[in-house]
């Protein structure tokens, strides 16, 4: 059963809402108890008798409260700020900014609500600050970190997260716009949620906006939920329905408070239009095809026009988003490269297998593929006689052509894994580079699925992944973009052991 709760802000309003669930669930079973033995009837009885009422009583208890929170969703919108008229002194005179960073002022004036457009403005906003530097066009384009970097506790908390990202992929105190991402999809994702609720954070301690769903409404809901809650368990007469019902809802409640919706201040709204006549000034001011360097002439108006979208090209030179799994940065030998990586799987054959295993596996197979050659030579290619049923010598030509085609695959996949195999009898070899992605494919809830490791070593721009057993991964000792040291199978793509340097 899923762990779910719902964060209260005061004692009081948690002693409140204890004291209303609990009011509410005694009503429920007060009435019924009351109605049986009004009727004379036994409480048995009496419940079998309103089930069906308690049902029908649960599913529209159920649809009042969806309309309600969406009636409540719907009242609490952002409203439309007001229009602000935008300069005519386009190129002469530069508007006023107000005090709100590039990711904050991108909140207000997009509804509210964060964009990730929001993460490469506050690295722009960093590079107009003399915090990193943006030097290079396209694939030479770097960011450098500032040897003269200002203090580091005047930064935002979303602002130290983007300067973090950028000091642990940095070699040299430089790293190459394109490797600027923010991981694997799964700590991308996470990396965001946690940029977003700083914005959040940074938003409301201005006092620019406030949560749709604060604790109070939400424990409303949860309250009110346990009537439809009650009459589920009545109308089905069994407790897990019922406690299962309810832990659904506490946990779509959950789920709705931590999207943090936000919605609008008197303050928020004012900053919202002063932000959008920027917004307008800038769409007007053609930046949409500079690339990032041009953050040294804009500076700030640079970093904002990134924020609300206007300077699409700078944005899409650094998204700082996931990284990708088959192409990667490398800095191994003191020198930034893009590296593809391949992660095999069918082949090469036996790939990631041991050499024995591919070795028996191997000649079984080209005893398989010998038969299916006998099989093939046997049937020939049958033509069909007067006396022959309908479609016989299709059927029969069809298991031919399968023979021979499945005799040249084996034999072909078996003679291949036979030559690795015996090539890696010989012993293993040790690698030393730099580990680009640790990546796990085919992972089921009975399959630890399978498990990469690619490596750079310098000799080569396209690499294949090697396959780590799982006993072995499940304690690898390294992560990425860390230099490290392999002894492989080189033929069949096995790690046999790893460690760092």
């Amino acid at each position: 059963m899923p762990s779910v709760r719902i964060r209260l802000d005061e004692p009081r309003k948690a002693a409140v809402g204890c004291g209303l669930i609990l009011a509410l669930l005694g009503l429920v079973v007060a009435g019924v108890v009351v109605a049986g033995r009004t009727l004379g009837e036994s409480l048995d009885r009496t419940l079998d008798r309103i089930q069906p009422v308690a049902l029908i009583g649960a599913a529209a208890a159920t649809a009042a409260l969806l309309v309600a929170l969406g009636v409540v969703r719907w009242s609490r919108r952002p409203r439309r700020p007001p229009d602000r008229i935008v300069p005519d002194d386009i190129g002469r005179e530069l508007p006023e900014l107000r005090a709100e960073p590039p990711a904050v002022a991108g909140f207000l004036a997009d509804g509210f609500e964060p964009h990730r457009e929001g993460v490469p403005a506050t690295l722009f906003d960093l590079a107009a600050r003399g915090v990193v530097e943006l030097t290079g066009i396209g694939e030479e384009l770097r960011v450098r970190l500032s040897p003269t970097m200002s203090e580091e506790s005047a930064l935002l908390p979303f602002e130290r997260r983007v300067l973090d990202l950028a000091r642990r992929r940095a070699v040299d105190g430089s790293v190459p716009g394109a490797a600027l991402t923010s991981g694997p999809k799964e700590h991308a994702r996470s990396w965001w949620r946690g940029f977003r609720n700083e914005v959040i954070d940074d938003a409301q301690a201005r006092g620019l906006s406030r949560d749709v769903w604060d604790s109070g409404t939400l424990l409303a809901f949860g309250a009110a939920s346990l009537v439809p809650a009650t009459l589920v368990l009545i109308g089905t007469r069994n407790w897990g329905a019922g406690v299962m019902y309810a832990v659904a809802v506490l946990a779509f409640l959950q789920w709705t408070r931590e999207r943090r919706a936000q919605r609008d201040t008197d303050a928020g709204l004012a900053a919202a239009a002063d932000w959008l006549a920027v917004r307008g000034y800038l769409r007007e001011a053609e930046l949409e095809e500079l690339p990032p360097a041009s953050v040294t002439v804009w500076e700030r108006y640079f970093a904002y026009a990134a924020a609300f979208g206007v300077a699409r090209t700078a944005i899409e030179t650094i998204p700082m988003g996931a990284e990708e799994d088959r192409r990667a940065w490398s800095s191994h030998g003191g020198r930034w490269r893009e590296v593809r990586i391949r992660y095999p799987f069918l082949w090469p054959p036996s790939w990631g297998w041991l050499p024995g295993v591919a070795l028996l596996v191997s000649v079984i197979g080209i005893g398989v593929a010998a038969a299916l050659f006998r099989l093939a030579t046997a049937l020939g290619w049958p033509s069909a006689g007067p006396g022959d049923p309908v479609g016989l010598v299709a059927f029969v030509r069809g298991i031919a052509a399968a023979a021979w085609a499945g005799a040249v695959a084996i034999a072909v996949w078996s003679v291949v894994a036979l030559v690795r195999s015996v090539a890696d009898l010989g012993g293993a070899r040790t690698i030393t580079g730099q580990i680009l992605r640790l990546r796990t494919y085919g992972r089921s809830s009975d399959d630890p699925g399978r498990h990469y490791l690619a490596i750079d070593d310098g000799s080569t721009d396209v690499v294949r992944a090697w396959r780590v057993p799982h006993e072995l991964w499940s304690t690898v000792p390294v992560g990425q973009y860390r230099t490290a040291s392999l002894t492989v199978w080189p033929r069949l793509g096995r790690v046999r052991s790893l460690g760092s340097d």
